[in-house]
């Protein structure tokens, strides 16, 4: 149990002294329905049986427990013996050896041993895990057992609520409220308040209704340290008050009855009736500092100061310090004032209310996130597992549909390149056609001097055979014997525009718009020579498929766009419309 300020009592040490006290106890009494099926199961003759498995059969009979009833033999520490004489030899098989894990692990427990065998108990847990029955159930009960003395509260858990699960499973109330009590210590190690009372609760609860009237007499302290641990200091002294009045026929419990009223009532502020059960404790055997501490506190602020520096200076002799003895230190040190009650009471109250308020922020967690919510998580897997399939099912309609559309646009957009390879072929004849009638034309009339059929005809005439017969090639070619990339590009090489074919280009502008190839270099002075050469071709009428050719570039739309670009820049520089206006040529 976690200490705040003075009064959440930190009865970790105490809760471990008095539950040795009661282990021994609860080992005698209380442990009864644990080996009772198991004796069911022992054969009733030993016809087949080794000599081995003749000892493990008595001596678990020997770890049987039957609390309430009257000429119950057990002894663990002969159960040991017996087990303890067992030859390696005789364990033939491999579950032999794991009932002799399991077994000598238990009555070495059961014996006084503080933490269970790893190796033996990992032998058991290989064996039986995952498995049901009895032996199944003493595995995962004493493994988890063994983690919670190791420390190892977070997988205790997971143990103890299988193994009380188990139980559960196979009605054995006695094993599941061994499982709740355990449970009950390991949540108060781990602060996991009201979870720590709801476990004590139903130990109890299971003891009563199993017929252990004993044993749920002294489960009745595991209730009273929750209320404690809970801030619940008015229904702790109610418990504690219980325990006493039981003590009244079992003199025994009235160890647990002070354990539980001395801190409570110490803890509520009532100091005068808090003395009485906290002398008791500190008189008797089990005693921790911090009782003595409390006890201390209790004399002073009830009046009796002499007594309480009485006990303040054997506690400074035995040099223990804590933070509850600071606390004495500060008090002792201020006792003088007549005003140090009210403060200390008012620390009390102000200590309370954080307390409260750690309950209420520790409230919601749940009792676990493990075995207790099995059926709910078995149904979220089923339901996971339809949604994972509708999941991968959707997923699959949504890439074959995906897959689909990939294929139609790549359809489409091949479609459109060859439609627009079709037109640059049909584009490119019709070009050649015109600079064939323009060469061969004996009427002697002559084109206007910037006409693209003139331009052409110089730039064309000498590939003109060579060009005629590369688009014959093209227009007869199959798909598997013609290639569209090789065709432009040798296309290209007849068509490419040297610098013999920029001059003439040139010349052909000047002659159509004099003076404006001077106005356009001011004007975009920055632009490359394929726009600029864009420009030039635009105003001699050369279409946009064939300057694609020319200029080797990728796309009709590449013309296009360097084409728009430039038209813009155009009309955003001052006096230059008239330039923008060339590029309104055909395309």
């Amino acid at each position: 149990m976690k200490c705040f300020g003075r009064h959440i009592l930190n009865t970790a040490g105490y809760c471990d002294l008095k539950r040795r006290f009661r282990g021994i106890a609860f080992r005698v009494m209380a442990a009864a329905v644990l080996s009772i099926p198991l004796m069911f199961m022992l054969p009733l003759g030993g016809c087949g049986q080794s000599s081995a498995d003749r000892a493990l059969d008595r001596a678990q009979s020997l770890m049987t427990e039957q609390p309430d009833s009257v000429g119950a033999k057990y002894s663990p520490e002969d159960a040991l013996s017996i087990i303890s004489s067992i030859p390696e030899s005789d364990l033939k098989s491999k579950a032999a050896r794991a009932r002799h894990a399991l077994l000598r692990t238990v009555a070495e427990y059961k014996t006084g041993e503080k933490e269970l065998s790893d190796s033996l108990m990992d032998m058991a847990v290989r064996e039986y895990g995952g498995k049901t029955g009895t032996l199944p159930l003493l595995t995962v009960y004493y493994n988890g057992v063994r983690l919670m003395n190791k420390g190892g509260y977070r997988d205790a858990i997971k143990e103890l609520l299988n193994a009380r699960d188990m139980a559960r499973s196979e009605g054995d109330m006695f094993r599941e409220a061994m499982c709740e009590r355990d449970l009950s210590g390991v949540y108060k190690e781990t602060s996991q308040i009201t979870e720590d009372l709801r476990s004590a609760k139903a130990a109890w609860a299971l003891f009563t209704k199993a017929g252990y009237e004993s044993i749920a007499n002294y489960a009745l302290y595991e209730i009273g340290a929750a209320y404690i641990n809970n801030v619940m200091h008015d229904s702790a002294i109610s418990v504690g008050k219980r325990i006493l009045k039981i003590a009244e026929k079992n003199p025994e419990l009235l160890m647990d009855a002070d354990g539980i009223l001395g801190p409570a009532y110490y803890a509520k502020g009532e100091y005068s009736s808090a003395v009485g059960s906290l002398r008791r404790l500190v008189n008797g055997r089990y005693a921790t500092h911090e009782d003595s501490v409390y006890l201390a506190i209790s004399l002073i602020m009830s009046g009796n100061v002499e007594a309480g520096y009485a006990l303040k200076s054997k506690l400074d002799a035995s040099g223990a310090d804590s933070p509850q003895k600071l606390e004495l230190d500060i008090l002792c040190s201020e006792v003088g004032n007549a005003s140090v009650a009210d403060k200390y009471k008012q620390l009390i109250h102000a200590m309370d209310s954080i307390s409260i308020e750690r309950l209420k922020a520790n409230a919601s967690i749940s009792e676990t996130e493990y075995l207790e919510t099995k059926n709910m998580l078995t149904q979220e897997s089923l339901r996971s597992s339809r949604l994972a399939a509708a999941l991968f099912a959707m997923a699959a309609v949504l890439i074959l549909c995906i897959m689909v559309s990939v294929i139609v646009i790549v359809r489409i957009r091949n479609a459109r390149e060859r439609e627009s390879f079709r037109n640059t072929i049909l584009e490119l004849r019709e070009s050649l056609r015109q600079v064939q009638e323009h060469t061969s034309d004996c009427s002697g009339a002559k084109p206007g001097p910037g006409s693209s059929p003139d331009v052409l005809r110089k730039l064309l005439s000498r590939q003109y055979e060579e060009i005629e017969t590369l688009i014959i090639k093209a227009e007869k070619g199959t798909p598997q014997k013609f290639s569209k990339k090789d065709f432009l590009k040798e296309l290209h090489q007849l068509m490419r525009l040297n610098d013999s074919a920029v001059a003439e280009l040139e010349k052909a502008f000047e002659r159509e718009y004099p003076g404006i190839l001077a106005r356009f270099r001011k004007a975009a002075s920055e632009t490359d020579r394929t726009t600029y050469l864009i420009f030039v071709m635009s105003g001699l009428g050369v279409k946009a498929s064939v300057q694609k050719i020319m200029l080797d570039a990728t796309t009709d739309g590449a013309v296009y766009s360097r084409r728009k670009r430039l038209k813009r820049h155009l009309l955003q520089t001052p006096g230059g419309e008239d330039l923008a206006d060339i590029l309104n040529g055909p395309c």
